[in-house]
């Protein structure tokens, strides 16, 4: 009896990390099955609960517990979505070096999504993921995830406009560090590119566009691979202001009063 009494609470815990593993970047993707994911989430909101103190928290039942669900799924996509717009940037480094590589009309399908996505982009996406994976940052990402429900309460969601400044700043830092990534490789390009233009004035009877873009993408294969440790330095810069970034959130959602 008092396993069902408690049934109601842990079901709100079990919703806001399952909403979570459905937006956060490798734990929805296609190539990571929806059982796994269910029961991770499940597990995870075991251990979350055990450590809540929900038994003397009134959790109403009937239609208003359809809004504490609600809720729940909500906090739960926020903190998922913040990961993944960090986790883009790596895609949109990738598009800027492809458009100055002449791979701006070529896409490759993603395996966790279905879409097309720029080539470099993949390229870095995943090579990101392999090092997030390694470094087990993705376990500083999960226990920021139930570290919430000691800061943000069970069926608490009032947003004010400090949440709205801080996602419009964390887009914006997203966009920064995608431009950094991408900068030494696509600066270099950028100067191929005038190089070819200038060639191209002063000696008309060469064919540019033949011979320019081999040359372009042999240089950009090279480049990536010189610029792989700064890739790496920003790699490292990238998950230490996503972590903080999550943490950050979880505070402005936990003192945002109605």
């Amino acid at each position: 009896m008092e396993l069902i009494n408690q049934l109601p609470a842990f079901s709100l815990v079990f919703v806001r990390i399952l909403s979570m593993f459905m937006i956060v970047p490798f734990f929805s993707g296609n190539q990571v099955p929806v059982p796994f994911r269910i029961g991770t989430a499940f597990f995870l909101a075991i251990i979350a609960y055990g450590g809540l103190n929900l038994e003397n928290q009134f959790i109403p039942l009937g239609g208003e517990y359809i809004f504490y669900v609600v809720k729940e799924v909500l906090i739960g996509l926020m903190m998922g979505f913040l990961a993944s717009m960090f986790f883009a940037a790596l895609q949109v480094a990738g598009q800027f070096i492809d458009v100055q590589m002449g791979f701006f009309l070529a896409n490759v399908i993603d395996p966790q999504t279905g879409a097309q996505v720029p080539i470099i982009g993949f390229l870095k996406y995943y090579l990101g993921i392999l090092i997030f994976l390694s470094l087990d940052i993705h376990h500083v990402i999960i226990n920021a995830y139930i570290e919430s429900f000691q800061i943000i309460p069970v069926g608490h969601l009032f947003l004010d406009g400090r949440y709205a400044e801080f996602v419009t700043s964390a887009f914006i830092s997203m966009f920064i560090i995608a431009v950094k990534i991408s900068a030494p490789v696509a600066f270099c390009l950028l100067l191929t590119n005038v190089a070819l233009g200038i060639t191209a004035r002063t000696v008309p009877q060469m064919n540019v566009f033949v011979i320019g873009m081999p040359i372009k993408i042999a240089l950009g294969l090279l480049l990536i691979y010189l610029s792989l440790p700064t890739f790496l330095f920003m790699l490292d810069l990238l998950f230490v202001e996503m972590a903080e970034s999550i943490y950050i959130m979880i505070n402005i959602i936990a003192n945002s009063r109605p």
